[in-house]
């Protein structure tokens, strides 16, 4: 089957297409220091916008293993939880325990959690994520 030849400009809003409809697949990561010392986890309402196919990454908090830390050092766990467990700080049975930040002496590196946020997952343990809903995080 041969395809109709194009003048310059129909070969270029084809290629304008393709390339639109590829910006718009493109998945965008959004990166979170969970720790006391994010200023932005401390205000009344810190909120990341993610869409489809994008990722959530979590950098637990993490100390360097040359320099140990003079006061205690966080060690926390992070849930997904319902709006009302988050906006009153309800720990109940339902929260979801997602990832646990136990190695805050990792070498290298921050350990890193990574949320792909998708409709549908082949993981057993991983979450689905409906559009347009809002979704919490909570840790202790």
């Amino acid at each position: 089957m041969n395809m109709p030849r194009c003048s310059g400009v129909c070969a270029m809003m084809r290629l304008l297409a393709l390339f639109m409809q590829l910006l718009s697949t493109t998945a965008n990561r959004h990166v979170i220091y969970w720790n006391s010392s994010n200023t932005r986890l401390t205000g009344d309402d810190y909120s990341v916008q993610v869409n489809l196919n994008d990722y959530l990454d979590i950098l637990c908090p993490h100390y360097p293993a040359s320099h140990p830390s003079t006061g205690p050092v966080e060690t926390l766990a992070l849930y997904l939880v319902a709006e009302g467990q988050f906006r009153g700080c309800v720990e109940t049975k339902e929260a979801i325990k997602r990832w646990e930040c136990n190695q805050p002496y990792a070498p290298y590196d921050p350990v890193k959690f990574s949320e792909k946020i998708q409709r549908f997952t082949p993981f057993s343990l991983g979450f689905e994520f409906l559009p347009g809903h809002h979704y919490y995080y909570s840790c202790k």
